[in-house]
């Protein structure tokens, strides 16, 4: 890096914390004049949450209390895989839609932030869907290497090895 970089970093940087500690800035803050309210401690410590993004859904909260709704949507979900037409093509593509800790715990909450429970992401409006539980042989948190290597190959691995089966350990390349 040049040296006039590194002096407009610095410039930069020393102009930043100064800014940030003036406290004529600070009184800006709504939790500055209120300090008692007990969200402002959040509100200052979390300045970049959200806020009131996350709502009940209310749009059929009346409806989904009776038991009527329930079986309706099942009947309807049935009805609609009964009249799918069976697929008796052969596959020329599969598309592999990974997510590192996606799973359905995580799914759930993204819905939630979303607008609520009921709402569902593109890719689980898919007809065909299907979920895999992934771990490393000697781990039970995976990391993308590992799990990489059980979708393409088949064969479960150990952490942070890749292609290779679990008598490989990691780092010694010349195992196997």
């Amino acid at each position: 890096m040049g040296l006039l970089v590194k002096i407009f970093l610095l410039v930069f940087a020393v102009y930043f914390v100064r800014s940030a500690s003036v406290p004529s800035l600070a009184k800006k803050h709504p939790c500055a004049e209120n300090s008692s309210d007990p969200g402002c401690d959040d509100k200052r410590q979390h300045p970049r949450l959200p806020e009131d993004k996350v709502k009940p859904a209310q749009e059929n909260l009346n409806a989904e209390q009776t038991q009527d709704y329930w079986i309706e949507i099942a009947k309807s979900f049935v009805s609609d895989q009964t009249k799918r037409a069976q697929n008796t093509k052969k596959a020329k593509n599969v598309i592999f839609f990974l997510g590192d800790g996606l799973g359905i715990t995580t799914i759930t909450a993204s819905r939630m932030l979303l607008g609520g429970e009921e709402k569902k992401f593109s890719f689980e409006k898919f007809p065909h869907t299907g979920s895999s539980m992934t771990y490393c042989v000697d781990k039970q948190v995976a990391d993308s290497a590992c799990t990489a290597t059980a979708y393409l190959t088949g064969v479960k691995g150990n952490y942070a090895t890749t292609g290779v089966n679990a008598r490989v350990p990691r780092y010694d390349c010349l195992a196997g």
